[in-house]
């Protein structure tokens, strides 16, 4: 996520244990991946809203029936990482994850 794309959905500075908690998961995604892998349009991107976090799931899965995904990478390890942090960010309102996002691009602290 950009600093503009978080000031285009209103700034939100939700400061909660979630919202917190969801950093180390983010960080762990990219760790196996340095464009977010297959949340690449949710943390890249900022498309927070529920139907893209599907679209996620869906890569996710479909990464998992066929062994590799379009990112080149078939750790299983990557894929639990991810899976993690879509669980994590499922649980959180749109308010919550924009905060999120911008927290973790530093655009608040």
């Amino acid at each position: 996520m950009c600093c503009g794309c978080w000031k285009e959905d209103g700034s939100p500075q939700i400061d909660n244990e979630r919202v917190r908690d969801v950093q180390a998961l983010i960080a762990a995604v990219y760790d196996y991946h340095g464009a977010g892998g297959n949340l690449h349009i949710v943390l890249d991107d900022n498309n927070t809203e529920d139907e893209h976090l599907e679209f996620c799931q869906g890569q996710i899965n479909k990464a998992r029936i066929t062994g590799e995904d379009e990112w080149g990478y078939d750790s299983s390890e990557a894929l639990d990482a991810e899976q993690k942090c879509l669980d994590a960010l499922r649980a959180m309102t749109l308010e919550e994850r924009d905060s999120a996002m911008g927290l973790w691009d530093g655009c608040w602290s």
